[in-house]
């Protein structure tokens, strides 16, 4: 049986996240590729009285016959909050449309072509040359400082989270799940996303300025895809705490000097001296 929603049908699956499926789907009109992701939600009744726009749309519960279990999570709603409101921007995913059916979502996305970081880099064990490098992390510095200006905090930036296309060289930022809206100047409590990628701040549970903690994120991505491992790797969590409070990471020979300052400050154990997104764009690799 194909199943379908509304004008969309869901043909090949993609892969499971923590709370989400991802499956590539079609238009059924336009027969335009696109990836739709299924998350449950908590409260369907509370969800359709919390958004008024053209982009959700709300099913009747008739609609589909597509059935499966997720786990449930209250960062749904803030999820569609943030892709309603973010403005397009060529190197994070783009958002279509989500439908509500009962109490499951379907996000209508772009289909990014590529690969993630993570299978590049450690599944096929390929190491991303300075050059190529330097593009990554300008693209990845420009997406993240497009979501802090537009007042959110992604919060789960890590290789799984960024589409490669090495035909064209370009990445898309991927899964707003644990993303906020942040104000200027706020604090922020909460213990989220991937340990190897977050920060110090964040791993040792300190109050935190979370568009910061985004900049050491960023960092540990560009250290692994040119190093080929993590700057701090730890099989059991205290173990990670303790590099993280005690150690520095190694910077292999063929990283010219003046990238392995960068890193050092996208690295910097204190946020305060965390080097900025607009910095590190200006810095010039070769």
């Amino acid at each position: 049986m194909q199943h379908q929603v509304d004008h969309y049908s869901l043909e090949v699956f993609l892969g499971k996240g923590s709370y989400a499926s991802v499956y590539q789907g079609k238009c059924i009109k336009t027969l335009d590729k696109v990836a739709i992701k299924i998350v449950k939600f908590d409260s369907y009744d509370d969800l359709t009285e919390s958004f008024q726009s053209d982009r959700f749309v709300a099913l009747p519960d008739s609609s589909t016959k597509y059935v499966y279990r997720f786990i449930e999570t209250k960062f749904v709603q803030q999820e569609i909050k943030i892709l309603l409101q973010m403005k397009e921007h060529p190197n994070i995913i783009k958002f279509h449309k989500a439908y509500q059916c009962q109490n499951y979502i379907f996000f209508i996305m772009e289909l990014a072509e590529g690969k993630t970081l993570e299978t590049i880099v450690e599944t096929e064990k390929k190491i991303f040359k300075v050059s190529k490098a330097e593009s990554v992390c300008r693209q990845l510095c420009e997406a993240v400082m497009h979501c802090h200006k537009s007042g959110i905090a992604h919060r789960d930036i890590k290789l799984e989270n960024i589409i490669y296309d090495e035909s064209t060289e370009t990445i898309k930022l991927i899964d707003f799940g644990l993303s906020i809206f942040v104000k200027i100047g706020g604090l922020s409590y909460d213990f989220c996303g991937t340990p190897h990628f977050n920060s110090p701040e964040v791993t040792l549970t300190r109050p935190h300025y979370p568009q910061i903690a985004d900049i050491w994120s960023v960092g540990v991505c560009i250290y692994t895809i040119l190093c080929g491992k993590l700057p701090f790797n730890a099989e059991h969590f205290a173990d990670l705490c303790n590099l993280l409070r005690h150690s520095e990471p190694k910077y292999p020979a063929h990283i010219p000097d003046h990238v392995v300052n960068l890193l050092k400050g996208f690295l910097n154990k204190d946020p305060s001296k965390r080097i900025s997104l607009e910095e590190a764009l200006k810095v010039k690799w070769m």
